[in-house]
């Protein structure tokens, strides 16, 4: 990491200092090498190598923000590699110090503190693939409170699916979810991940933040992301990229957890599911009665209709006999109503 100031105070970027400031993991409140560490590769009851130190490193993708009180908050996904013999050339993670990190200072760099902000999955012996993913396309925001927000892609916890290619050249190739995780004491501790959506079938990268989050509506932030069209690729496709892109916005509502108060996430995601003709909708109503789904035309014609009994679920929308156009899912509870639209393309 490193720091960049202005030279005579903050006059807004008009001057800026000549020293950058550079920052070891070690500096950011995470030792370098682990000692007095064993790492045992097995080929059944045979031990293939031991090691006794293993190191760390950034990867790829990293965000910064700063919080109201005027703290740094620093996240990355943050790995310990070990090498699994003397004779082996692989490197692996150490999974139990891998993960999503919150990186902090509160004297503008100076010391900090590193606290995890959530465990990766998709950690999976067999990965042929390789076992290593190195960007998690992680953001980071902030509300007025001083409450942080923080998502990120990870492989589905619910099993693997391949992808037919990868982001770009440092990722694997498995479809991703979107997840994202609370702290409402400056990054110190932070709430079980919450999983934005759950569509193992469908490739989403090139995440992004809102980056102010919004506490008036009880915590709500956004985010956008790419789903691409795997029907329509351009020639010799390489990358995902290479295929005619969908840009989806989600809302996400509730997320600040009050002293007092039982945690509430209100959730409503729409994806298609291109390769199936499905329309796939995520959602959680926390507590709300009455809740229902209802599917209309771009006239307003209500096509259908599905009352949830559950407070969470997944709902497959058969879209195959749908001719080609713009639809509209509304969500209705006792409180509110929200909106998402798909299109049919045929």
């Amino acid at each position: 990491m490193v720091r960049m100031g202005s030279r005579y105070g903050w006059h807004y970027g008009e001057t800026w200092v000549d020293t950058i400031y550079h920052y070891t993991s070690f500096d950011m409140g995470i030792p370098n090498v682990i000692g007095d560490t064993l790492w045992f590769v097995s080929d059944g009851d045979t031990v293939a190598g031991v090691i006794d130190s293993i190191y760390t490193g950034f990867t790829y993708d990293q965000d910064v923000t700063i919080a109201p009180d005027g703290s740094i908050h620093f996240v990355d996904t943050h790995v310990y590699f070990v090498k699994a013999s003397s004779v082996s050339p692989y490197w692996y993670w150490y999974i139990p110090y891998t993960g999503i990190y919150d990186f902090h200072s509160e004297d503008n760099g100076v010391t900090w503190t590193a606290s995890k902000v959530a465990d990766l999955n998709g950690f999976e012996p067999d990965d042929e693939e390789g076992e290593i993913e190195t960007t998690n396309m992680v953001d980071i925001a902030a509300d007025d409170h001083g409450n942080l927000y923080v998502a990120w892609t990870d492989r589905p916890d619910t099993g693997l699916v391949e992808s037919p290619h990868s982001s770009n050249q440092f990722d694997d190739y498995y479809f991703r979810n979107i997840y994202c995780a609370v702290s409402t004491d400056g990054g110190y501790t932070w709430g079980e991940p919450i999983e934005v959506t759950n569509t193992p079938d469908v490739p989403e990268y090139s995440l992004h933040l809102c980056r102010q989050a919004d506490s008036d509506k009880g915590g709500t932030i956004y985010i956008g992301f790419t789903v691409p069209d795997l029907t329509r690729p351009f020639e010799s496709p390489d990358m995902l990229a290479d295929y005619v892109q969908w840009l989806y916005i989600v809302e996400i509502n509730g997320l600040t957890v009050g002293v007092n108060e039982a945690r509430r996430v209100d959730r409503f995601v729409v994806t298609p599911c291109i390769a199936s003709d499905k329309v796939v909708i995520n959602y959680v109503v926390g507590d709300e009665p009455n809740a229902r789904l209802a599917i209309y035309d771009i006239t307003g014609r209500e096509l259908k209709q599905i009352e949830l009994k559950d407070r969470a679920g997944r709902y497959e929308l058969d879209v195959s006999t749908l001719p080609q156009g713009t639809y509209f899912v509304k969500l209705t509870t006792g409180s509110s109503v929200r909106e998402a639209k798909f299109v049919v393309i045929k």
